[in-house]
Formats: structure tokens, sequence, C-alpha cells
């Protein structure tokens, strides 16, 4: 059974004179922090993030949810850093995906994966 983790998210919004940040993967004491990006093909989206555990693998969901009413097409390019807080020192496997999930699709989107990594805790 996986246990859902407490976590921060922050994101901004890049701009087009912005290259794409490398995706990174820190450890502090109790705790992993995620630097990532993400980009949509329409304006007008917001993120959220999810963390789970089961056992010694960390599972982090970025969520992209389209939130305009009118789907302008475009590229938005998001910067995205989340702390997930696992309390316990030790080695995980952390699996990192992106789902986006489109206005009127009842909330269900599939996610795929970006990241995988096996790291210490302290």
């Amino acid at each position: 059974m996986s246990r859902i983790l407490p976590l921060t998210l922050a994101a901004s919004l890049l701009r087009p004179d912005q290259g794409y940040p490398g995706f990174e993967i820190s450890t502090e004491v109790g705790a992993i922090r995620i630097r990532g990006y993400l980009s949509t093909g329409s304006r007008g989206w917001s993120l959220r993030a999810e963390a789970a555990r089961r056992r010694s693998v960390i599972t982090v969901h970025v969520t992209a949810i389209e939130a305009e009413e009118v789907r302008v097409p475009d590229l938005e390019r998001y910067a995205y850093e989340a702390v997930v807080w696992v309390g316990d020192p030790g080695r995980y496997s952390i699996r990192v995906a992106h789902a986006f999930v489109l206005r009127g699709s009842g909330g269900y989107a599939l996610p795929r994966p970006v990241h995988e990594e096996t790291l210490s805790v302290p």
C-alpha cells in the first residue's frame, strides 16, 4: 500500500528567451528536492504535484491542468521545484512522471515517465 508524502511545489512560467533548465534531483536531511520543467501546447495551464511512497520507491506526479476556456495554440514552458519530505533516512528510487489534464476530460490523464534515479537521503 502506498503512503502519501508531504510535498511543496513552486512553479514559474519561463520567458521565450530563457533556455530549458536542467533536470536535477538532490537530497537534504529528510527530504528530496526535484528541479525540472515541462511544456504545454497551448496557453493557460496550472501545475500541481503529488508524491507517494511504497517501500523504498517514491513516485512523484507533476500534473499540468488546462485552465483556460479557449485553447490558444502556443508553447508555454514551466520550471518547477518540488520538495518531498520523506522523513526517514535511507536509499530510495525516485520516479518522476508528468501528466496533462485537458479541460473536459473528467480529470483523467495518463502519466508519462520522465526521470528515474536512485539516491540516498541523509
